[in-house]
């Protein structure tokens, strides 16, 4: 099996002080396993990066596992990096990423015995969610909620003098990913923390048990399938394992009672399909689709491997593919053909629909989900009656923060899978699917609800425009070169993920740009620059995922009284 690599926790920007270690994560899967290379400014580090594995180590090194490793940073160790995975079947490379090693005399805050940990807790019981900083100035301490419905629970939290995060009686919503964010002048850290709520029936020794890697295997298993042509049969196969298990599906057959496989059988892995059958689908969830089957497909075997270090668990399920009901007809034995072509065939009519959809789809599922999509799929007890549906209108809204539902039509007896188009990123949303037919509409569906992926802040309405950081104003404050920075904050529609922060990058008197990094609840930075000097700004807000659209840039004289705003910046996409 050759497989590409694919970079499953790619590295991320950080801010350190000098002397402290840096690492750069870079975790890959693939078969085989990728080999990891590293580049600093654009320029490779191939050729003399070596391993941390080494006695005598350089400073800056490579782990066995790809993560980078920078000992006892200096200010010059500042820079861009990214990762490139490698291997027969390809390669991948992360996006870049910045480093800032700062002096120690503009120290950023710094958690306390390593910051957070992670909670588990019973419900009805509370949970205090420990966060100490210490750092130089005045230190700001808050806490978010990164999961879930992203709200702290209301009336059942307090935030304590010492920073700690106290929340009563636990409910199951509660669980999720918390973050305490640490900020003074010179900088600011976050730490995450992971909250589990467990029932109360599970033991004390259970529960405070830390969480570890469970076994390779599996959670749901294919089951067989029939379906009639023209339908889609769905295989689902939910795979558990260690950090870097895979998915594949594979065509499989039989020989002596066993059902056996090979390279050249490989359907795909989660996400992405490798056949060039245009009837297969693989969702990132490890579903196997195959849409719009014909008798080529009936007595397929299909298997299902969990892949990882540990090894390999496979698990088989069968398609049977049958021909088509004959419809029902009304012709009496009496009358006679119409015409002489209809001579020696089954006389046929389409059956009336008499009346609503009477029945409610099922087993209504999310099997995919994209920045501004998410894919659905269900099943309707049955397409044959008088009363089946034409199709079906995809019933959405916001989980929180209701606006009202909007809809999108599906047309077609059979067709029982949609994608919901033009949603807005990292955007939890709960979804209905209703039958209709000429005769009205029938009842909705049970709600489930999905939850878009992360894009870049600013990126709004899916293709029509990208949004900068708004009102971005440049204020000459004296004639030795003070200057303020200021900007409005970019609105939390537009964030699409965690927002981390701003990232203010000028340039003066032809020099090469100074990017400097402010958080993310500051709005305005003061700067000491060269009198005299022409120079130019802008301000980019980044999140967890990447960097957004900078706004526009302005340009301006140090050392002359000068105010002006620059408004939103909206690139049209054409």
């Amino acid at each position: 099996v050759h497989i590409a690599p694919q970079i499953v926790q790619p590295p991320r920007s950080i801010v350190v002080m000098e002397g402290r270690d840096v690492e750069l994560s870079c975790k890959t899967t693939g078969i085989p396993p990728p080999r990891v290379h590293w580049k600093r400014n654009n320029h490779s580090l191939m050729k003399w990066l070596q391993s941390c594995q080494e006695e005598m180590s350089p400073r800056m090194c490579i782990r066995e596992d790809g993560t980078l490793v920078i000992q006892n940073a200096v200010v010059t160790d500042s820079g861009t990096f990214g990762c490139i995975a490698r291997n027969h079947a390809g390669r991948e490379e992360s996006e870049t990423v910045w480093v800032k090693v700062q002096h120690k005399d503009t120290q950023p805050p710094q958690f306390l015995d390593g910051g957070p940990e992670d909670e588990r807790e019973m419900v009805g019981e509370a949970v205090t969610l420990r966060c100490q900083a210490a750092g130089s100035g005045n230190i700001r301490v808050w806490w978010t909620k990164l999961s879930g419905d992203k709200l702290l629970p209301e009336g059942r939290h307090s935030e304590l003098d010492d920073n700690s995060l106290e929340i009563r009686d636990l409910q199951s919503t509660d669980a999720g990913m918390y973050a305490c964010t640490a900020e003074n002048e010179h900088g600011w850290v976050m730490k995450t923390i992971s909250l589990s709520v467990v029932a109360p029936h599970i033991s004390d020794r259970a529960r405070k048990s830390p969480v570890t890697d469970p076994p390779l295997g599996f959670r749901v298993v294919p089951e067989d399938q029939t379906v009639t042509v023209g339908d889609t049969a769905m295989f689902n196969c939910d795979v558990v394992g260690p950090f870097g298990t895979v998915t594949l599906w594979y065509i499989g057959k039989e020989e002596n009672g066993n059902v056996v496989f090979d390279d050249g059988d490989l359907i795909g892995r989660s996400g992405e399909v490798l056949s060039s059958d245009k009837r297969f689908h693989i969702f990132t969830n490890g579903t196997l689709a195959i849409t719009n089957v014909t008798m080529d497909y009936t007595d397929g075997i299909y298997v299902c491997q969990g892949y990882s270090d540990q090894g390999s668990v496979t698990t088989p399920a069968t398609l049977i593919v049958e021909e088509p009901v004959v419809p029902i007809t009304t012709q009496s034995a009496t009358d006679e053909p119409t015409d002489s072509t209809d001579i020696g065939k089954t006389p046929t009519v389409f059956v009336p629909i008499t009346g609503m959809p009477n029945q409610v789809p099922s087993n209504v599922q999310v099997v995919g989900e994209g920045a501004t999509t998410i894919h659905l799929t269900w099943e309707y007890p049955d397409l044959s009656s008088n009363q089946r549906p034409t199709g079906y209108h995809i019933s959405y809204d916001f989980v929180t923060n209701p606006q009202g539902a909007r809809t999108q039509t599906v047309d077609g007896t059979k067709t029982l899978s949609h994608e919901v188009v033009g949603l807005k990123p990292y955007t939890l949303y709960s979804i209905k699917v209703i039958p209709y037919n000429e005769k009205g509409r029938g009842s909705s569906s049970a709600e489930v609800q999905g939850e878009t992926k992360r894009a870049a802040p600013g990126y709004a309405d899916g293709q029509l425009h990208d949004v900068g950081v708004p009102n971005v104003r440049v204020k000459v404050l004296d004639d030795r070169g003070t200057v303020e920075f200021t900007w409005d904050p970019l609105p939390d529609d537009l964030v699409n993920g965690i927002l981390q922060g701003y990232k203010v990058t000028y340039s003066c008197g032809g020099r090469k740009p100074t990017v400097i990094l402010v958080g993310p609840r500051q709005n305005s930075k003061q700067m000491q620059l060269q009198p005299g000097d022409n120079c130019s700004v802008s301000v980019t807000a980044y999140n967890d995922l990447a960097d957004g659209v900078p706004s526009t840039t302005h340009q301006f004289t140090v050392g002359k009284s000068y105010h002006h705003t620059v408004g939103w910046s909206i690139f049209h996409c054409l």
